[in-house]
């Protein structure tokens, strides 16, 4: 697993790529989840400071299909994670509610996620095609993390 950083500090802060923040918040994801494996970390990376390990618990979400989650609540979990709310979802770190469906896109996913609420029940989770928005490959669950590294 790399853990990638920008060299400079000025790009780190003003124009961090979002590919690179991706796979920080996915290693350090599944460091926190103690996942085996080699961790890869420049020079650049050790002089970061990480937020503390309880943060993975708080910042994330998960959903099951079956499952009860209050659904404003989970609307103001995943706004706290860092998702902009838009009418569209059609970058990484947006997301849209119409009715009980939830449409969002995490750092770490290739393509958004659409999760379809009766209720307060995840009724179903798919992917969807951010172009057409048609729904693709059905999911039973999903693992939702922050689009921001420090909280």
């Amino acid at each position: 697993m790399l853990y990638p950083v920008n060299e400079l500090l000025a790009a780190e802060t003003e124009t961090a790529s979002p590919e690179l923040k991706a796979q920080r918040l996915e290693v350090w994801e599944k460091w926190q989840t103690n996942q085996q494996g080699i961790l890869v970390v420049p020079v650049a990376a050790l002089k970061r400071v990480l937020p503390p390990s309880d943060v993975s618990e708080r910042a994330s979400v998960d959903f099951q299909v079956g499952q009860e989650y209050p659904f404003e609540e989970t609307i103001e979990k995943l706004v706290k994670l860092g998702f902009k709310q838009t009418d569209m979802v059609t970058a990484p770190g947006e997301m849209s509610r119409r009715g009980g469906i939830i449409d969002l896109f995490p750092l770490t996913e290739i393509n958004p996620l659409r999760i379809e609420f009766f209720d307060d029940e995840v009724e179903s989770i798919r992917y969807f095609n951010a172009e057409d928005q048609r729904s693709d490959k059905e999911l039973n669950q999903v693992h939702i993390g922050p689009v921001h590294e420090f909280y």
